[in-house]
Protein backbone atom coordinates (compact mmCIF):
# COMPACT_ATOMS: atom_id res chain seq x y z
CA UNK A 1 0.00 0.00 0.00
CA UNK A 2 1.31 3.41 -1.00
CA UNK A 3 -0.25 6.49 0.56
CA UNK A 4 0.76 10.12 0.28
CA UNK A 5 -1.41 12.88 1.67
CA UNK A 6 -0.31 16.50 2.04
CA UNK A 7 3.34 15.47 1.87
CA UNK A 8 3.03 12.71 4.45
CA UNK A 9 4.15 9.40 2.91
CA UNK A 10 3.41 5.86 4.02
CA UNK A 11 4.31 2.57 2.34
CA UNK A 12 3.61 -0.97 3.47
CA UNK A 13 4.12 -4.28 1.71
CA UNK A 14 6.78 -6.24 -0.08
CA UNK A 15 9.15 -4.60 -2.56
CA UNK A 16 7.35 -6.43 -5.38
CA UNK A 17 3.94 -5.18 -4.24
CA UNK A 18 5.19 -1.60 -3.83
CA UNK A 19 6.84 -1.70 -7.25
CA UNK A 20 3.59 -2.93 -8.82
CA UNK A 21 1.59 -0.20 -7.08
CA UNK A 22 4.08 2.44 -8.20
CA UNK A 23 3.69 1.28 -11.80
CA UNK A 24 -0.10 1.48 -11.49
CA UNK A 25 0.12 4.97 -9.98
CA UNK A 26 2.37 6.17 -12.81
CA UNK A 27 0.14 4.61 -15.48
CA UNK A 28 -2.98 6.25 -14.08
CA UNK A 29 -1.35 9.64 -13.50
CA UNK A 30 -0.21 9.58 -17.14
CA UNK A 31 -3.82 9.00 -18.20
CA UNK A 32 -5.09 11.84 -15.99
CA UNK A 33 -2.39 14.21 -17.21
CA UNK A 34 -2.92 13.20 -20.85
CA UNK A 35 -6.61 14.10 -20.63
CA UNK A 36 -5.65 17.58 -19.46
CA UNK A 37 -2.51 18.32 -21.48
CA UNK A 38 -1.98 15.65 -24.13
CA UNK A 39 0.11 12.47 -24.06
CA UNK A 40 3.47 14.04 -24.95
CA UNK A 41 3.25 16.68 -22.22
CA UNK A 42 1.94 14.09 -19.74
CA UNK A 43 4.94 11.84 -20.41
CA UNK A 44 7.26 14.83 -19.97
CA UNK A 45 5.67 15.78 -16.64
CA UNK A 46 5.89 12.22 -15.27
CA UNK A 47 9.55 11.95 -16.31
CA UNK A 48 10.27 15.31 -14.67
CA UNK A 49 8.65 14.16 -11.41
CA UNK A 50 10.75 10.98 -11.47
CA UNK A 51 13.92 13.03 -12.16
CA UNK A 52 13.13 15.25 -9.18
CA UNK A 53 12.40 12.21 -7.02
CA UNK A 54 15.94 10.92 -7.62
CA UNK A 55 17.58 14.21 -6.62
CA UNK A 56 19.62 14.59 -3.48
CA UNK A 57 18.47 17.29 -1.09
CA UNK A 58 21.32 19.52 -2.31
CA UNK A 59 20.34 19.00 -5.96
CA UNK A 60 16.71 19.69 -5.08
CA UNK A 61 17.59 22.96 -3.33
CA UNK A 62 19.64 24.04 -6.36
CA UNK A 63 16.76 23.17 -8.70
CA UNK A 64 14.31 25.04 -6.48
CA UNK A 65 16.49 28.18 -6.64
CA UNK A 66 16.74 27.83 -10.44
CA UNK A 67 12.97 27.56 -10.78
CA UNK A 68 12.38 30.48 -8.41
CA UNK A 69 14.77 32.62 -10.47
CA UNK A 70 13.08 31.60 -13.73
CA UNK A 71 9.67 32.48 -12.28
CA UNK A 72 10.96 35.85 -11.04
CA UNK A 73 12.40 36.64 -14.48
CA UNK A 74 9.14 35.64 -16.17
CA UNK A 75 7.12 37.81 -13.79
CA UNK A 76 9.44 40.78 -14.46
CA UNK A 77 9.03 40.22 -18.22
CA UNK A 78 5.24 40.06 -17.93
CA UNK A 79 5.07 43.18 -15.77
CA UNK A 80 7.32 44.98 -18.26
CA UNK A 81 5.03 43.94 -21.12
CA UNK A 82 1.98 45.16 -19.20
CA UNK A 83 3.62 48.52 -18.48
CA UNK A 84 4.56 48.87 -22.14
CA UNK A 85 0.97 48.11 -23.21
CA UNK A 86 -0.37 50.68 -20.73
CA UNK A 87 2.06 53.30 -22.05
CA UNK A 88 1.02 52.57 -25.62
CA UNK A 89 -2.65 52.84 -24.66
CA UNK A 90 -2.03 56.17 -22.94
CA UNK A 91 -0.10 57.55 -25.94
CA UNK A 92 -2.84 56.71 -28.45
Amino acid sequence: MIKCEKGVFEAQGSNAALKAELAIIIENLKKCFAEKMGQEEADKEIREAIRIGFMTEEEFEKELKRVEQAISEEIRRIVGDIIELIRKENNE
